[in-house]
This record gives C-alpha cells, structure tokens and sequence, in this order.
C-alpha cells in the first residue's frame, strides 16, 4: 500500500479555521487513490473514508478529536463514523473462511470433484484474504484520538456507511468536533463536500 502523504490543513481544497484550531477533511471517492491506500474501493462496499488533519495553530491548552461526535450530514439527518462497519466485515471473513474449510472438505471426500472444487475454494480465501487485508488497512489508517498542543497537529481516518447516501449531494457535509481537554469547551466544524 502507498503511505498517506498529510500535509499542513491549509494545503487541502476542504478547511475550517476557529479558536487557533485549524481541520481539513479530504473524502476518499477517487477508485484509484483508495485502491492505493487501502488495497480495495472502499465505496463499493458502501463505506467512505475521510482523511481528517486537526492543527492546534495557535489555541490554549491541549485538544483533541472526538470521532464520536463527528457525522457526515445529509438532509438533515447524521451518521456517525464507523469504522468500515467491522461487524459486515468480520462476518463476511468468517463466512469466507467456513467456505473455504466446507470447500476443502469437499475436495477430500469427493476426489473426482476436486478439480471443478478448486477454482472455488481458490475465491473464497482470496476474498478471505483481501477483507481481512482491508480491515488491517483500515484500522492502520484509523484516526487515534490524542491531545493536539499549540503547533502540533493529529491525522488519520474516519469511516463512515454510505448506504442509501447519494455522494453528488450538494448539501453533504462533514462535522468534526474538538475538545478542549482542560476545559471541555468544544469547537465544531462543518466542512461541505461540495463547496
């Protein structure tokens, strides 16, 4: 996988300045950029990642992110991160890795049927394989909450389900939240993905 190249919040097409903090949220919808970094086209399995970059430019104390506060907004109604819905992902390795063990046994009792079997059992662990690869990936790219001090900055992933989304909306947008660890006072941002 190619590494995420982060750059300062003020090099991104999508940012918001408030309170000395500065983020920039950059959405994953190009096929080609998240075959790179995550091995898979992450849309297609109906989940959309967002690099999101926090700066403490110039805020007193330390902050830091809250994913669990941050949504993508739609028509008024908000969906929070998840990430890749991991719970779709397990069950979908574990069903590849039962097809893959029912697969091999079939090849071992019934011999004559091994050959038509392999091409098979072949798919079911390559699909095996790329999840849980993905899955890695993704947990690797994930956002890690930690307190951003004055010049420092915090980057990572947030994953958020699509389905049912159209990502053409004009009024679609992402809300990053901060925390002032200290004080507890939050600082919301509101990024529209199509500005």
């Amino acid at each position: 996988m190619e590494p995420i190249q982060v750059q300062r919040v003020s090099s991104y097409k999508l940012t918001a300045e408030q309170a000395g903090l500065g983020v920039a949220v950059d959405p994953y919808i190009e096929t080609s950029r998240l075959k790179a970094h995550f091995g898979a086209d992450l849309l297609a399995r109906r989940v959309l990642p967002v690099l999101v970059v926090l700066e403490n430019q110039d805020a007193d104390g330390g902050f830091a992110l809250l994913p669990n506060r941050c949504a993508l907004l739609t028509g008024g109604t908000s969906m929070g991160p998840g990430i890749g819905d991991p719970f779709t992902l397990q069950q979908k390795a574990e069903a590849s890795r039962r097809g893959a063990i029912i697969g091999g046994a079939t090849i071992m009792v019934f011999p004559l049927a091994a050959v038509a079997a392999l091409p098979i059992v072949g798919s079911v662990q390559e699909e095996y394989r790329d999840a849980r690869d993905m899955q890695k990936n993704m947990m690797r790219l994930a956002l890690t909450v930690k307190p951003v001090y004055r010049g420092d900055s915090n980057s990572g992933f947030l994953y958020f389900r699509t389905e049912g989304l159209d990502l053409s909306d004009s009024d679609l947008a992402i809300q990053v939240v901060g925390e002032n660890i200290r004080t507890k006072e939050q600082v919301a941002f509101q990024l529209r993905l199509k500005p």
